[in-house]
């Protein structure tokens, strides 16, 4: 085979692995359900392996993240918001007594603010910035 055709199945691969992370994006993010879009003949395990490393591909690793941010920016999802949300949860599930509720809002906290990142190797997600600092007070 001749590059000229390599370049053009790679593209088209390409092409049919954006069409399963669109799919992606507006079925859950359930993955298995959106593989299956373009290849309906895998098993779920195969689906699952699939999705995974088609997300190898730079390419596909940068239209996941622009379509993930054109998400939170048509629905005007902050970081910041997001934490402060949680705290809201998180202190009403307190004074309710619901406590597994309040361990759950604080680990997705925890995970937003990357504060389990020496811990686990948990990749950086705030991009740009070495520190957050939030300052909570409670209503009153």
């Amino acid at each position: 085979m001749n590059d000229k055709h390599d370049n053009k199945m790679i593209d088209e691969a390409i092409d049919k692995h954006k069409l399963v992370i669109d799919e992606w994006s507006i079925n859950g993010f359930k993955r298995i359900e959106a593989y299956r879009t373009q290849y309906p003949d895998v098993t779920d395990g195969s689906a699952s392996v699939g999705f995974i490393r088609m997300l190898k591909n730079v390419k596909l690793q940068e239209y996941k993240a622009s379509k993930l941010k054109g998400i939170s920016d048509l629905l005007g999802i902050t970081l910041e918001d997001q934490v402060v949300a949680l705290q809201e949860i998180k202190e009403k599930a307190l004074e309710s007594g619901k406590f597994t509720d309040a361990t759950n809002a604080m680990k997705e906290q925890n995970k937003l603010l990357a504060l389990y990142e020496e811990d686990n190797k948990q990749k950086n997600i705030l991009t740009g910035a070495e520190k957050v600092s939030l300052k909570f007070t409670k209503k009153t």
